[in-house]
């Protein structure tokens, strides 16, 4: 039977009042069964195959013994239903005694279905697993084999253009290199011009610190000595100085003196402030220029010495690929298996789809008294 997948399966099972009064009973029930699109579509023969023969029989006698000295089985399919939807009508012909088929009514339909249930799990589940699980270990060795093989066929090409290989992953390696150093190179220089750049500005704003500072000094000093002349003025101030009042105005003169040279002294220790952070600054670029000089020398040394090399390779390159050539006919061999692979691969992956869409079936009972 061919392999297929599966949805899940939902019984609804309604039971019907015996048909007669008489000694044979009618147990209808209807069966709702859905599962995946596949080769196997159920029918009304297939299911009676299934529900009689000889495993239900034992079941039955086991359960009714002398009581249930026979019964019958028919399966019937006559709603239409959606792809992998399949409602099974289930008549179930008794001969008991009524009193015996009240309370065995249910255990009677449960014994069907649940052998309803085993045989259709193996058939649409259990055994599609087991056929595909086989199915995929088989591509998975042959899988394998032909992986080995055409692994096997590119290392003899591999053997005739090692030279040819060897060569260029050399210059891809020059290449590659040379990059880097002329980044680096470039990045060398930019990292140069901005220490240039940064050295002359804030030379620029040291000297203008210093300027301000020695204007701001200055000014300061001009203001302590005509503090101290206006000081000694009210010192040897005369009696008719002090009558005459220009003694207050001295001392006012003196402490407006004082509240400017407060001022100027302030921002003296905040010029002395900038200052020693332009002096800290200026060091700092001072003291990476040597080291950035140095790093674009040897980089351009660098670059030297990639280029010979790169002109060196070229002559090895053109008898390398020379010697490619007679690999030709191993690497057409190799493109063939490669197909072989890909067909391989591609019945691979089918079968661990159906194998993943393939779901344990599920029963639900619907009971009527």
């Amino acid at each position: 039977m061919r392999t297929h997948s599966l949805l899940p399966l939902l019984a609804v099972l309604t039971f019907c009042p015996p048909a007669t009064a008489q000694h044979d009973h009618v147990v209808e029930a209807v069966v709702l069964v859905r599962f995946g699109s596949g080769d196997l579509v159920l029918n009304a023969p297939l299911l009676n195959a299934l529900v009689n023969d000889p495993a239900l029989a034992a079941d039955m006698r086991t359960f009714g013994g002398e009581a249930l000295p026979h019964f019958a089985v028919n399966i019937d399919l006559p709603a239409a239903h959606l792809a992998g939807t399949f409602q099974l009508h289930l008549r179930i012909t008794v001969r008991a005694h009524a009193e015996w088929l009240t309370g065995a009514r249910d255990k009677i339909v449960d014994i069907v279905v649940a052998h309803l249930r085993k045989r259709l799990d193996v058939l649409v589940y259990e055994q599609p697993m087991s056929q595909l699980a086989e199915r995929r270990e088989e591509l998975s060795r042959r899988h394998s084999k032909l992986l080995h093989e055409h692994a096997a066929l590119l290392a003899r090409a591999a053997s005739a253009d090692v030279d040819n290989d060897a060569v260029n992953r050399l210059r891809d390696v020059i290449e590659q290199q040379s990059l880097a150093v002329r980044l680096d190179l470039a990045t060398e220089q930019r990292a140069n011009e901005h220490l240039e750049k940064a050295r002359a500005e804030h030379v620029k704003a040291r000297d203008s610190l210093r300027e301000q500072r020695t204007a701001l000094g200055d000014e300061a000093a001009r203001i302590e000595i005509e503090m101290a002349n206006v000081n000694q003025r009210i010192i040897t101030a005369g009696p008719a100085e002090a009558a005459s009042g220009q003694v207050p105005k001295l001392r006012d003169q003196v402490a407006t003196l004082t509240q400017r040279l407060g001022g100027h002294r302030r921002q003296l220790q905040r010029l002395d402030e900038e200052l020693a952070d332009a002096h800290d600054l200026l060091a700092r670029i001072l003291e990476q220029l040597p080291a950035s000089t140095l790093a674009m020398q040897r980089a351009r040394a660098r670059l030297d010495s990639l280029e010979s090399e790169r002109k060196a390779l070229a002559d090895q390159a053109e008898q390398a690929a020379a010697k490619r050539d007679a690999a030709a006919h191993l690497q057409a061999q190799a493109e063939q298996l490669q197909i072989d692979i890909s067909v391989c691969r591609t019945l691979l992956t089918d079968i661990q789809g159906k194998l993943a869409r393939l779901e344990p079936v599920r029963y639900e009972l619907l009971r009527q008294g």
